[in-house]
């Protein structure tokens, strides 16, 4: 069905992961600033895209969203929640096709900003930004719903 999805935001890493994830991948510069999101603004992120058909399951200290898009699917998870929906949480992607993890995260990114991701086999990373430009330093390309800058590992 699809690839477990990591999703970071620079803001969450510290210097020495982040000169570590830019050594390994020549041409990304992680941005200063951003946040982790909250559950209020996945769900806006959701809202703003009525073509999105959105499942929410909630377990006592999870909660995850199903998302269909034009025959893909993502599942959108968050794990150790504490009840409030305001309160900044790490998500993930338990599976999902990678263009429309690529593009959730996008929208979620619009509100909280940048935010890396990265596949299980590290094969696709992307980098989305909150003004919807993206960098694609795995190598496959993602595709998506924006265009994409390239900065191919060499």
């Amino acid at each position: 069905m699809g690839h477990i999805f990591v999703v970071a935001s620079p803001s969450e890493m510290t210097l020495e992961q982040r000169r570590t994830v830019e050594r390994d991948y020549p041409g990304l510069r992680l941005p200063e600033g951003g946040r982790l999101a909250n559950r209020l603004d996945i769900e806006a992120a959701f809202a703003a895209h009525p073509d999105w058909q959105v499942e929410f399951h909630q377990g006592t200290e999870w909660w995850s969203a199903f998302v269909r898009s034009s025959g893909r699917t993502a599942s959108l998870r968050v794990d150790r929640y504490k009840g409030d929906p305001s309160l900044q949480q790490a998500f993930h992607f338990d599976t999902g096709d990678a263009e429309l993890v690529v593009d959730i995260t996008a929208a979620i990114a619009e509100r909280c900003g940048s935010f890396l991701i990265v596949d299980e086999s590290e094969c696709v990373i992307v980098m989305v930004n909150p003004d919807g430009s993206r960098s694609d330093v795995g190598e496959t390309s993602v595709g998506g719903s924006r265009p994409a800058t390239h900065s191919q590992q060499g």
